[in-house]
């Protein structure tokens, strides 16, 4: 699993790795993906986008996994996913890259909640947002916020988890670090505690410091298998209780 891992940090390295071009889009706005990544072609991301909306036709799924390459990663941890939500179906429609409009419009426009009604909905996006487009903390709440309308709109039966946006950046004194804490601060405001629950798993992933591990966080982004086992064990209690209601 662990060479899996490997794999998937290559196909999924970010901006650090090469400069991108990315349209301007307002972030609360939907969007399709228009632009070619070293990793992902907009071509591939529609083939991609089409298989999700195909298996949303298929239904018969309980949790819903939505995001961008960190969501995305679950794919190749189904070992860990298993041990502790083996007895839910899951489905996972994370995409490397995505930014909160690219979700959005997958969603809507894009169709691939046509046919569903999970128990619930975990949600992590933003990260993207944030800095390969440079938003605001503002700008990038206000497109997690119409995403959990979008939700909250479409599937009016299912629960949904928001997670806060991840840590990344080495050490806790990085400018992007502050500019996560920031939207964090705005998404939480979206729970209500009973359709829209709110997690912030952040605090699981670093050390005392505020520094994130390799072991858990390799390239101070995405996850290790550590890093999903920590996930899975933080957010368990939550989402079962989600599920259950």
């Amino acid at each position: 699993m662990a060479m899996r891992f490997i794999v998937l940090l290559w196909l999924l390295v970010v901006d650090a790795a090469c400069a991108l071009t990315t349209p301007e889009e307002p972030p609360w706005e939907a969007h399709p993906r228009t632009v070619d990544y070293a990793w992902s072609s907009a071509l591939e991301w529609g083939e991609q986008h089409e298989s999700f909306v195909k298996q949303a036709g298929e239904g018969n799924i309980e949790v819903l996994l939505l995001g961008d390459s960190i969501t995305e990663g679950w794919d190749a941890a189904p070992d860990i996913w298993n041990a502790h939500f083996a007895g839910y179906r899951m489905a996972n429609f994370g995409i490397s890259g995505d930014a909160t409009q690219n979700l959005l419009w997958r969603i809507t426009a894009g169709g691939e909640l046509n046919g569903l009604s999970p128990r619930a909905v975990v949600l992590l996006i933003g990260t993207n947002n944030l800095d390969m487009y440079n938003d605001s903390p503002e700008d990038t709440a206000r497109g997690v916020g119409a995403i959990v309308q979008a939700l909250r709109e479409t599937l009016p039966d299912s629960r949904v988890l928001l997670l806060g946006i991840f840590p990344r950046g080495a050490t806790r004194d990085t400018e992007l670090r502050q500019r996560i804490e920031q939207t964090n601060r705005a998404i939480a405001r979206l729970a209500d505690g009973e359709a829209v629950r709110y997690l912030d798993i952040g605090p699981r992933l670093v050390g005392a410091n505020g520094e994130l591990h390799p072991e858990i966080m390799p390239d101070a982004v995405h996850l290790s298998p550590l890093g999903y086992a920590l996930w899975a064990a933080a957010m368990q209690t939550e989402l079962e209780a989600l599920i259950r209601d």
